[in-house]
């Protein structure tokens, strides 16, 4: 919607405004396929996404390289960022996360024991765990 608004407003610097958005299906390797594309044969001149900081961590490389600017809107992983001055995130990072979640049980709370539920598929649900376990 805000691109149609900004297209009919003139768009930016007189140049319209084109979205394309791809599929990665969830995997590193696809998101690093699709990143490959979107800079090489579609020429963005930005990326939003990847999501999952396991895929962001494939994708970046490409457009850090190409000197693409690629903001993910949820990778937490603090290795994410630091694949370049192109690479960048609008949310916490784990080890802030996993601080602020020990902070609110220990001192809102006043919990005195935890019991952490994680998935061991999951490289966040690892990275808050061990986070967690060692602030509380």
């Amino acid at each position: 919607m805000a691109a149609d608004e900004i297209n009919k407003a003139g768009g930016i610097d007189g140049r319209q405004i084109t979205i394309l958005s791809e599929d990665d299906e969830g995997r590193p390797e696809k998101a690093a396929t699709v990143v490959t594309k979107l800079i090489n044969q579609d020429r963005v001149v930005a990326l939003l996404g990847e999501v999952a900081s396991g895929n962001t961590l494939a994708a970046a490389p490409k457009a850090q390289a190409a000197q693409v600017p690629m903001i993910s809107p949820s990778s937490t992983n603090p290795k994410v960022t630091e694949v370049g001055d192109y690479i960048s995130r609008v949310c916490f990072i784990d080890p802030f996360q996993g601080a602020v979640m020990a902070k609110f049980a220990a001192n809102t709370l006043k919990a005195k024991k935890a019991a952490i539920m994680l998935d061991f598929n999951s490289p966040y649900s690892r990275g808050l765990t061990g986070i967690l376990r060692s602030k509380l």
